[in-house]
């Protein structure tokens, strides 16, 4: 990912079959089916694509489904002289590792307090995550958004984001 404020990477699509996934087809989990068909999905994001740009929809998780993406950019640079960064290169969707990189997006985002802050009033962007619940970006609302809640600050204990299309590999967005 860029190290740009404001700008999205354009994301590598793979060769051949699409992937499966945690993140649900369906544009949005809160909407019943047969409203989703009619009338769509209620909030949509363009992201360019290698490809191209893509409108995905915007869908709002529970806080318990996203992954942290070790291989942001404000993150993996961090892990490479980390005393832990082996056990997050190992496996890092696992609880020790996501807690590790928790800790780093929370030391690492220097207006990380005023972020915060703001998000009490609700998130201004959607993050974007892929089918298999990696965050591409928003490690860092995500997180903080997870603290406001820990704290009793949020009513929803979610974070909308836009979905990636299936044919987006994890493994080629950082």
């Amino acid at each position: 990912m860029s190290g740009q404020p404001g700008t999205v990477h354009p994301y590598e699509l793979p060769q051949g079959e699409a992937s499966g996934g945690v993140i649900p087809r369906a544009a949005d989990p809160t909407i019943p089916r047969q409203q989703q068909a009619t009338d769509g999905p209620k909030e949509t994001l363009t992201v360019p694509l290698q490809r191209g740009s893509a409108v995905l929809p915007v869908v709002t998780l529970p806080l318990s489904v996203p992954v942290l993406n070790a291989k942001s950019f404000r993150i993996a640079p961090k892990l490479a002289d980390h005393p832990q960064g082996a056990v997050v290169t190992s496996d890092p969707y696992a609880a020790e590792a996501q807690r590790i990189v928790t800790e780093l997006v929370r030391s690492e985002h220097r207006h990380a307090g005023d972020l915060k802050e703001s998000l009490k009033d609700g998130q201004d962007q959607p993050g974007v995550i892929t089918r298999e619940g990696v965050l591409v970006n928003a490690n860092t609302r995500c997180v903080l958004i997870r603290e406001l809640a820990a704290e009793g600050d949020l009513r929803a204990q979610a974070i909308r984001v836009a979905v990636l299309p299936s044919d987006v590999l994890e493994s080629r967005v950082a």
